[in-house]
């Protein structure tokens, strides 16, 4: 049975942290709500990923269902209609695919491949591909030759794709971290975490979504990059609190809280409590900023469709980080063993980043 995600039951300012009731994230954003489309986008986007050989058995299949994007794109996009939500949709599980892969297929594990992985696919994205790709690379060419057809501003493209290559590029920064046996501190985690969470690309895709691109002088304001990077921090951060008790279970200790810990020597709550205040400071520095872009875009006399499409993309942001956090929150308090959260290496699922006949 599908499963939406429900009207939330918490209060509207502010999330209660799962398995820490004294802890809260403030939330004064509303939920918009589940894309009408997202299954019948859902459905198109699993038979483009097998298509192209990124789900060849029941693995792969399992793993991705479980991981419930489905329900992340539906709130992510709530207004996009079914041909851009496909889109959309399809870089989302071409997404988690990837992710999956470094987790669930080992190549995470081996650092020099990982960053041939990642460059084959900058090359992609970068419009010089290699002569010859993996299956995940071939579906990513495929995707962004769509997608560069379907976006009308240069300037969106470009930050698009600067903005996946800097998450990319993450996955080979940690598996050779993970190589080295190096524990960053924290000053050097939180020059990556907003990076590697990969907020800046689905939020880009909020243009997409509501076919109101930002011209290239309104993304050039001082404010608009001011958004972007708390929004972003607000996410990851988020997540690290959320799937702290998951990763410490699996042994996959690499968050802001165990960092804080292991430096400081607080106990887990304590480092709980710490993160949940830097989140909920990020969230007051991304109003601050919103309103500020919202203020040099009205005295900069833009055409009135610009003003109004600059205030679509500042609710859009809003949108992005409520259900992030709302998506997260679920899939620890009410999917449970069947989603992603709670697995480890899954010998089942194939390895889809090598070449063909390699």
């Amino acid at each position: 049975m599908r499963q939406t995600l429900p009207a939330p039951t918490r209060s509207d300012t502010d999330f209660v942290v799962p398995y820490h009731p004294n802890l809260r994230f403030d939330m004064p954003i509303a939920y918009r709500g589940m894309n009408r489309h997202i299954w019948a986008a859902h459905d198109r986007m699993f038979d483009w990923l097998t298509r192209f050989g990124m789900l060849p058995n029941s693995g792969n299949l399992s793993v991705l269902k479980g991981t419930r994007c489905d329900l992340l794109t539906g709130c992510y996009y709530p207004d996009a209609d079914l041909r851009t939500l496909t889109l959309l949709d399809e870089f989302m599980g071409w997404g988690f695919v990837f992710d999956d892969q470094i987790d669930d297929a080992g190549c995470g594990l081996d650092a020099d491949r990982t960053a041939a992985v990642v460059d084959e696919f900058v090359h992609v994205l970068q419009d010089t591909p290699a002569a010859k790709l993996t299956p995940a690379g071939l579906a990513l060419a495929d995707w962004w030759e769509r997608m560069t057809a379907t976006s009308v501003q240069e300037s969106w493209r470009q930050q698009f794709a600067n903005s996946t290559i800097l998450w990319l590029q993450t996955y080979a920064l940690e598996a050779r971290h993970w190589a080295d046996g190096y524990e960053p501190t924290m000053e050097e985690y939180l020059t990556y975490r907003y990076l590697s969470i990969a907020s800046w690309p689905y939020s880009d895709l909020t243009e997409i979504a509501n076919h109101a691109e930002l011209p290239a002088e309104v993304r050039a304001l001082p404010a608009f990059q001011r958004m972007r990077l708390p929004m972003a921090m607000h996410v990851g951060l988020a997540n690290d609190v959320i799937s702290y008790e998951k990763q410490r279970d699996l042994g996959r200790q690499s968050d802001a809280i165990t960092i804080l810990m292991r430096e400081s020597g607080c106990t887990a709550e304590e480092g709980l409590a710490e993160v949940v205040s830097m989140v909920n400071g990020h969230l007051a520095e991304f109003f601050v900023a919103e309103e500020q872009f919202l203020s040099q875009v009205r005295a900069a006399g833009f055409a009135p469709e610009v003003q109004r499409d600059a205030h679509i993309a500042t609710q859009s942001l809003r949108t992005h980080i409520r259900s992030s956090v709302e998506w997260e929150i679920l899939a620890v308090e009410r999917f449970g063993d069947d989603t992603y959260y709670l697995r480890g290496h899954d010998p089942s699922v194939a390895d889809i980043l090598v070449n063909p006949g390699s």
